[in-house]
């Protein structure tokens, strides 16, 4: 009865820590109770097989059993956290389109150097066209 108490408060922790990265909880909660009766069981086969070899009293092999049992299923709970915690968030936005937040939060002015204001453009006084420069005038006589 224990055990499935400790299991009912581990799946919702771990479907916080998965919430948080923006994904499903279900399969991860699956995921838990899974590894834990399956490190479970293989515990209890890996006990029963050193106490049956090293212990020659039934009883100390019993608890060998499920010692080795819950040691394991332990062992299976901090692999799944494990899982949950080095999953990388989903985000909704394509790094492609970022816009000027997106790239302070990525600190890429430091690689690029901020941004300064374009030199004012020379305009003529009746358009908006950039001025033409006027050629020198050739003042030398030719013959």
């Amino acid at each position: 009865m224990l055990e499935i108490a400790m299991l009912v408060i581990f799946c919702g922790k771990i479907g916080k820590i998965v919430e948080s990265k923006g994904r499903k909880k279900i399969g991860y909660q699956f995921m838990l109770v899974g590894i834990w009766f399956g490190a479970e069981i293989f515990g209890a086969i890996l006990g029963g097989i050193i106490g049956a070899i090293a212990l020659e009293d039934e009883n100390s092999a019993t608890l060998l059993i499920i010692a080795c049992a819950y040691g394991c299923a332990i062992l299976g709970a901090v692999i799944a956290f494990q899982i949950a915690k080095h999953l990388q968030p989903l985000s909704g936005d394509d790094d492609f389109y970022g816009d000027i937040e997106y790239a302070d939060r990525l600190q890429a002015r430091e690689r690029f150097g901020d941004r300064s204001a374009a030199p004012p453009a020379v305009t003529d006084g009746y358009t908006d066209n950039p001025e033409k420069v006027r050629r020198p005038l050739d003042d030398r006589v030719q013959e």
